[in-house]
């Protein structure tokens, strides 16, 4: 005899067969599994909101980063991000391509460059944040304020704790 799975350890098979169930076992009672789950998610909202801006979620980050510290080096953004310095200079490229952000003269380090948002790039980000703001609201509607910002102090803390080598 087969045990019959909780309504939240179920899920539907495909579109094309959506009378059938998997039983996804104790995934569900996974806390990476179910960031996972939410990730995906926000993520298809992210580019739903943002697909007529051609931007995907890490560029809005460096954007951001930027910003908020001009002048700063890549390796920099590269940390605060948290993404491979190889992958960053595609993206970077990407984006002083259409003319949204540069690389400068750093002030403090001959070798290095700088990162900067040009005026295109400030006016963009401004567009940016209004969709921002939006997809931000659709993806916690279901949260009070509080809860959000408890979801927000309980997702560093696991951050933190998975950051945490193991002794």
């Amino acid at each position: 005899m087969t045990k019959t799975a909780k309504p939240a350890q179920r899920a539907r098979r495909s579109a094309s067969s959506s009378s059938e169930t998997i039983d996804l076992g104790h995934l569900p009672d996974l806390v990476g599994y179910a960031l996972r789950q939410a990730q995906l998610a926000v993520f298809r909202d992210f580019l739903k909101t943002f697909s007529r801006f051609n931007i995907r979620p890490v560029q809005y980050g460096i954007l951001t980063v930027i910003e908020r510290n001009p002048g700063l080096k890549q390796q920099h953004v590269c940390l605060a991000i948290g993404i491979r310095r190889a992958n960053f200079v595609t993206l970077l490229d990407d984006l002083e391509h259409r003319g949204i952000a540069r690389r400068g003269p750093s002030a403090h380090d001959q070798r290095a460059s700088a990162l900067y948002l040009t005026k295109k790039g400030e006016a963009f980000l401004r567009k940016l944040r209004k969709a921002n703001k939006d997809h931000e609201k659709r993806i916690a509607a279901g949260l009070s304020d509080g809860d959000r910002k408890l979801l927000i102090r309980l997702l560093g803390t696991v951050k933190t704790s998975a950051d945490t080598p193991q002794r």
